[in-house]
């Protein structure tokens, strides 16, 4: 297996009543699983294939690039975030591929999940600052981008929730036919969809920023839309072999990322 890259295989199938486990057995060795095994049943693998994971994703490489893409969509959403909490506007530009995200169900590559290639450069442009020592530690996105990774964690072991997400998704993708993605009244579906599931969870996201921003309701609806978009971020970060340790140990691997990825915005 080349370096950087990682698959799994299925080496057995055992049938029970009313339930099917499939045995994968991972190219990451024994550190993985149980002896470099996990089981797990049909519906288990079909959760994981329903929201955001699309067919073609399973073919997905768990490179680098991928994660530090994954990770820089989770930094431009807080970005977007803190930016409307402080001053009640983020640029159009900033905001689109984080909202396009959440309805690419059946991206081919990691990159088209946040739209064209650059997509999210400016989370990581912040992210590559913060990691160089080039501005001081951002406390506030860090912590916003730890919490999204926790509850990502722990909505992935919420199946009903995970179900409602999905359906949601689908009802907000037919207004799309009426409404551009930055309608309000698309954003305030989206919003609604995190009231309804994620902010029931714990940790709890707390947006900082003045009062006079924070209490517009287009303002709280834009930034629950965009707390549901970096949910999205941190399950494509996970899906492609990203963990909290390599969030915050991983500094040299992801600057060699960043430099792959940002090149062609310095030309």
């Amino acid at each position: 297996m080349p370096p950087g890259k990682h698959a799994m295989i299925v080496v057995g199938v055992r049938v029970r009543p009313g339930c099917q486990q499939r045995l994968l057995r991972s190219s990451w060795g024994k550190r993985w699983g149980k002896n470099e095994h996990i089981k797990v049943t049909d519906d288990y693998v079909q959760q994981f294939r329903n929201v955001w994971v699309g067919t073609r994703m399973d073919e997905l490489t768990c490179a680098s690039k991928d994660k530090f893409i994954a990770l820089a969509g989770i930094y431009q959403s807080v970005l977007c975030v803190r930016q409307i909490a402080r001053q009640g506007s983020v640029g159009t530009d900033v905001i689109t591929p984080c909202i396009y995200s959440l309805f690419q169900t059946d991206a081919g590559s990691v990159t088209e999940v946040f739209g064209t290639p650059g997509s999210v450069n400016a989370g990581a442009r912040e992210l590559v600052e913060q990691l160089t020592g080039k501005q001081p530690w951002e406390q506030e996105l860090t912590r916003y981008a730890i919490t999204l990774l926790k509850l990502e964690r722990v909505l992935a072991g919420r199946r009903q929730l995970v179900e409602d997400i999905k359906a949601g998704i689908e009802e907000a993708r037919a207004k799309l036919d009426h409404f551009p993605m930055l309608h309000p009244n698309l954003l305030a579906h989206l919003a609604d969809i995190y009231s309804r599931t994620i902010s029931r969870l714990q940790p709890r996201v707390m947006a900082q920023g003045d009062p006079c921003f924070l209490q517009l309701s287009d303002n709280q609806n834009r930034i629950r839309a965009l707390l549901l978009a970096g949910v999205r971020a941190a399950w494509l970060w996970h899906q492609v072999g990203g963990n909290r340790w390599q969030f915050l140990f991983w500094r040299k691997t992801l600057l060699m990322a960043a430099l792959d990825y940002l090149r062609p915005a310095w030309h």
